[in-house]
């Protein structure tokens, strides 16, 4: 389960990755997120400064199950028209 695969996501890295993406990017977050620290979202956005960001109050690492139809809110409003 989920619980089995938190040591292998405390050792991950994506910053690499990030790096060299080259599409537009919006990064979603929830500031009380348990699995991926909320100061997170400062490294990567120094990483890849021209993300778009939408933070949640709540919803943890799971945001978008609790926020659903915000999440696809934001996902519409980054996409646009």
């Amino acid at each position: 389960g989920i619980l089995n695969q938190l040591p292998a996501l405390k050792k991950f890295d994506g910053a690499a990755m990030l790096e060299t993406l080259k599409a537009r990017t919006l990064i979603i977050h929830a500031e009380d997120d348990g699995v991926v620290p909320f100061g997170n979202l400062g490294v990567t956005k120094r990483i890849k400064p021209d993300a778009q960001t939408h933070v949640f109050k709540d919803g943890g690492h799971f945001f978008f199950v609790g926020q659903g139809l915000r999440t696809v809110e934001a996902v519409d409003a980054f996409l646009g028209p």
